[in-house]
């Protein structure tokens, strides 16, 4: 279901998620990825644009977040997300005094068209940023530690009061049950990144 001024474009026979600037954000429905998040091991994965306007800087602008709450700060029931202000997967039971996760500590670039992946392997959380691994941590949570989430968004923040990510685009959306190798995240990633930063979208 889209909401604010989130909407679903196309363009040269690409299908586009675009966010907008007024706290657009989809919500993927209850069920969304479950069927692949019954593992300890899986990997999440999707094209991502963040325009060169966005503010990166305030607490939110997650590109993806599920969570048992609407406000998880005031129900600390558990949730996992991807934030693009310090390139951060973060998972708890209840909320961010429980977190488990891993970043690279800075903000996601902006202004191109990039794939960014979160594998989990045998307790080790890694993210790619166009196919290559830039951080890794020991997560021991999984998501299915957690159950199956309703509230499950894309570009808004399981915490009332957080940033939107305005104005983000997505082009595909994944999620695997087990870990892609390396060489299957390269492939996943070039797959569509040409084609995104080329001719028909620019940049």
């Amino acid at each position: 279901t889209l909401h604010g001024s989130a909407q679903l474009i196309t363009v040269g026979g690409w299908h586009v998620l675009d966010l907008g600037d007024k706290d657009g954000w989809l919500d993927l429905g209850g069920e969304t990825g479950w069927d692949e998040l019954t593992d300890d091991n899986f990997t999440i994965a999707t094209h991502l644009f963040i325009p060169s306007t966005t503010d990166l800087s305030q607490a939110g602008n997650f590109v993806f977040s599920f969570s048992h709450a609407a406000d998880i700060h005031q129900q600390p029931d558990g949730c996992f997300f991807l934030g693009a202000g310090k390139t951060r997967y973060a998972i708890t039971p209840t909320d961010y005094r429980d977190e488990q996760g891993v970043q690279t500590g800075i903000p996601l670039e902006k202004g191109v068209w990039q794939h960014v992946a979160y594998r989990q392997q045998d307790g080790l959380g890694t993210l790619f940023i166009n196919g290559l691994p830039v951080a890794s941590d020991s997560v021991r949570l999984a998501p299915k530690d957690i159950g199956q989430t309703e509230y499950n968004w894309l570009g808004r923040s399981c915490y009332s009061g957080d940033a939107y990510l305005k104005g983000a685009r997505y082009c595909w959306l994944s999620f695997t049950h087990g870990a892609l190798s390396d060489e299957q995240i390269i492939d996943e990633c070039e797959s569509y990144l040409d084609d995104l930063n080329g001719e028909l979208f620019g940049s």
